[in-house]
């Protein structure tokens, strides 16, 4: 079995090499243009969800039934009842079901 060489050959018949990449002399330009999106990205998207995550961590005490509320860090605790509670597993079945009939019906209407 012969195998063929597809890459470009050069004159003397060896295989053509790249140049190295250069910085690109409108590098300035480039990250005025991304700025933009970059400040919002971060802004509107990262932000909030780090913030979400932060905050989900986190559980309220009171002293007293009256008492000044405390953020505490609380763990995992939250999410750990989450998932134990049977009410959840049911609302996720119901989103599941949901979607495995409104979907194709979706298509097939489309």
């Amino acid at each position: 079995m012969t195998s063929t060489n597809t890459a470009p050959a050069t004159a003397q018949g060896a295989p053509k090499t790249r140049k190295p990449r250069t910085a690109s002399p409108h590098r300035r330009a480039i990250l005025l243009f991304v700025a933009p999106f970059g400040v919002l990205f971060l802004a509107f998207y990262a932000v909030p969800i780090i913030f979400a995550v932060v905050q989900s961590l986190l559980t309220v005490e009171r002293k007293g039934t009256f008492g000044p509320p405390q953020q505490v860090f609380g763990g995992f605790v939250q999410y750990q009842q989450v998932f134990q509670n049977s009410e959840f597993w049911q609302a996720v079945g119901r989103v599941l079901l949901f979607g495995v009939v409104q979907v194709p019906i979706m298509l097939g209407l489309a």
